[in-house]
């Protein structure tokens, strides 16, 4: 038990640190904000792949991690309420979902995919949705191939996220 506490206070300040380092950096030097802020999400992403892969869930202080420089950007730099309406839609749609075939999406999906969009520019927001879960469709059908069984089968959505969040801020 206390080698999982050690490992759960590494991710904390993994977070920590990167959500540290933005804040000091947007105030430093503005005119890479959005950079910046692309770079951090990606970071942060990373991290909650990494955890959504070996323990199967997405911690909650990523989730809020994004949310807030998300907000920070949107306060300081670019506020567009399309990407905050999309990630609220987002989150409403997965939890009814979520509510309905409990198993076919966890909580911290739901969370973090709603805050994820507004780091995504609203013109590539379709085509962030559409990747993520065309890959997490994928990687459930090469799984459960493997496994010879489908039902029961879990896809760690995060990888998937973080892949397509990178190709939708590449285009």
């Amino acid at each position: 038990m206390k080698q999982n506490n050690k490992i759960k206070m590494k991710y904390y300040i993994v977070v920590f640190a990167v959500l540290l380092v933005y804040i000091v950096l947007v105030i430093l030097n503005p005119s890479t904000a959005y950079m910046i802020q692309n770079l951090a999400v990606f970071l942060l992403l990373c991290v909650a792949a990494v955890y959504d892969i070996f323990k199967n869930q997405i911690p909650l202080f990523i989730c809020i991690c994004v949310l807030l420089i998300n907000i920070v950007n949107a306060v300081l730099y670019e506020w567009d309420y399309r990407v905050w309406l999309f990630g609220f839609f987002v989150i409403l749609v997965l939890t009814m979902i979520l509510m309905i075939g409990k198993k076919s999406i966890g909580l911290g999906d739901v969370l973090l995919l709603g805050f994820f969009v507004p780091a995504v520019p609203f013109e590539n927001i379709v085509i962030f949705m559409f990747l993520t879960f065309m890959l997490s469709s994928i990687f459930g059908l090469v799984k459960g191939m493997k496994k010879r069984k489908f039902k029961g089968t879990t896809i760690p959505l995060a990888p998937c996220i973080a892949l397509s969040f990178l190709v939708a801020n590449i285009l």
